[in-house]
C-alpha cells in the first residue's frame, strides 16, 4: 500500500474535514480499526471527537479511548478535539467538558490536540504526517506525549502538558495553573494578552499557547 496514504476509518467517511484536501487518503472498511486515522506508518493512530457529539454521548469516546490503548499500545495516540459547542453563558461550568476530557486523554496516555474548524483539524492531520519523516514523536519542538506516571498528581499531569507546548517551561505551567487552577481555566480564558500579567510569559509564549488550543493567533 501506498504509504504516503493516510488510511481513514470508512466511519470518516461523512467528516467535511475531509473535504478540505488537505491530504491524501484512502478508505479502509474494517470494524476492527480502533482509530479514525492512521498515518500508514505504525507510530500514529488518531482520534477525532466532536465537541457537541462529547457532550450528548460523553461514554463514547471512553470506549474508544480505552480500545485504541490496547490495540495501539506501542504508538503515539492523538484525540483530535473540534470546539463546535462555544457558549456565550460565559458560566464557570462551560469549560468542565474539556477538562474531563483532558483527564481521560491522561488516563489513557493520549494526546489531546483541540481546533476550532474542519480546515484546522485537517491541517493538524496533514503537519502530523509531514513530521513522521523527521521524528516520530516530535511536533512544534516538542514530544506529542506526556508522561502519565501514576504518582503524580491531576495538577503534575497538567502542568507536563501545559509545559510539551513549544516555548513553556514548567515553572511557566505552573504559574499559569496557580493562577487559573486547571488546563480548562487556562484554556477559558477569553484573552490571551492576560497572560502577560504572568512573571516570565511574553508575546512569544503566548502564540505558542495560542496556535496549540486555538490553531491560531492573536493579531498583533
Amino acid at each position: 500500500m501506498n504509504k504516503n496514504l493516510i488510511r481513514v476509518n470508512k466511519k470518516q467517511e461523512t467528516n467535511p474535514l475531509l473535504k478540505t484536501n488537505r491530504f491524501q487518503y484512502t478508505l479502509v472498511d474494517d470494524p476492527t480499526m480502533p482509530e479514525d486515522y492512521d498515518l500508514n506508518n505504525e507510530q500514529t493512530s488518531v482520534l477525532f471527537l466532536s465537541m457537541q457529539y462529547h457532550q450528548a454521548y460523553p461514554l463514547y469516546i471512553v470506549g474508544r479511548l480505552d480500545e485504541l490503548a490496547r490495540q495501539r499500545k506501542n504508538r503515539n495516540r492523538i484525540l483530535l478535539c473540534l470546539m463546535d459547542n462555544q457558549s456565550k453563558s460565559g458560566g464557570e461550568n462551560d469549560n468542565a467538558p474539556l477538562n474531563s476530557l483532558t483527564m481521560q486523554c491522561m488516563k489513557f496516555e493520549t494526546t489531546l490536540l483541540i481546533c476550532w474548524s474542519f480546515e484546522e483539524a485537517a491541517q493538524y492531520i496533514q503537519t502530523l504526517k509531514a513530521y513522521e519523516a523527521k521524528t516520530q514523536t516530535l511536533l512544534e519542538g516538542k514530544h506529542l506525549t506526556f508522561s502519565t506516571n501514576a504518582n503524580l498528581t491531576h495538577l503534575e499531569q497538567a502542568g507536563e502538558v501545559l509545559s510539551s507546548i513549544r516555548r513553556v517551561n514548567k515553572t511557566d505551567a505552573r504559574n499559569l495553573l496557580q493562577t487559573y487552577g486547571s488546563i480548562s481555566g487556562v484554556i477559558g480564558v477569553e484573552n490571551y494578552e492576560e497572560f502577560l500579567n504572568i512573571e516570565g510569559i511574553g508575546q512569544n509564549k503566548i502564540d505558542s499557547i495560542t496556535a496549540c488550543f486555538r490553531g491560531r493567533f492573536h493579531a498583533k
